[in-house]
């Protein structure tokens, strides 16, 4: 009876949206205040039920943390605020991409999954020289939560 109470519970926080208390978006924001300028920006996969409440929290964090929303055109709904691309797939978790060249979006980026991590978020980081990633600008990809 007990490992079916077990397995009942690990299935509502597996479907329960991914959120931050007050105190841990203070944390996460106090962690990347520093960094204030640094532009960003962010996708959400299609089908990620939590995605864009998830991103419009971590968008508020990096604005109340003075980053900079990066100026570009974005192929998800324009409408939305904060805008963000549609993704068709990403890696599980919080993806963090920058350019392997941009030493300050790397201190940046690495400060911001080591925050959401702490706060229980799945994150990670990610460096390359895709073709999708400009000078020093922060891609934050929001994939499905990890299973």
């Amino acid at each position: 009876m007990r490992a079916l109470g077990e397995a009942k519970l690990a299935l509502e926080q597996f479907k329960a949206p991914r959120t931050l208390s007050e105190e841990e978006i203070a944390r996460i924001t106090a962690a990347v205040s520093s960094f204030a300028g640094q532009e960003y920006s962010g996708g959400v996969v299609v089908s990620v039920p939590d995605g864009q409440q998830l991103w419009n929290t971590l968008d508020w964090i990096l604005q109340k943390a003075k980053w900079s929303r990066a100026a570009k055109t974005y192929n998800g709904d324009r409408s939305a605020n904060p805008p963000y691309d549609l993704l068709i797939n990403a890696r599980e978790g919080v993806a963090v991409l920058f350019p392997a060249n941009a030493p300050n979006a790397s201190r940046a980026g690495k400060a911001f999954v080591d925050a959401l991590s702490g706060a229980g978020i799945s994150a990670h980081v990610s460096e390359n020289n895709g073709p999708r990633l400009r000078d020093n600008i922060i891609e934050i990809e929001i994939g499905a939560k990890p299973k």
